[in-house]
């Protein structure tokens, strides 16, 4: 990590820290973060998904065809569980948020 990074980093928790002390930028900051974690949860779940759909076209005997299936059902299930997880934990935090 080099100092720019560092500087950058601590310019946005500054920056996260200002915007938190009004009820309105605490609400912008559980949704916006809520928001992201979807989006890099999202990306990182089709990349695999598309890794394990690619091992099914290179599986050569049964045995690989039912390893790969599974992975990608697999891959689908910890995605969703995690995805859902983090909308409902956004949403209890907006709702405690509103009180």
């Amino acid at each position: 990590m080099r100092i720019s990074h560092l500087l950058f980093l601590v310019g946005v928790v500054a920056i996260g820290l200002a915007v938190g002390r009004e009820r309105v930028g605490q609400v912008f900051l559980v949704f916006f973060l809520t928001g992201v974690g979807e989006v890099i949860l999202g990306t990182t779940a089709i990349m695999n998904l598309f890794k394990s759909v690619g091992a099914i076209g290179r599986a050569e005997t049964p045995s690989a065809y039912i390893e790969a299936i599974a992975a990608t059902a697999l891959i689908l299930a910890v995605a969703t569980a995690t995805m859902c997880g983090l909308l409902v934990l956004g949403g209890t935090v907006l709702r405690s948020l509103a009180v």
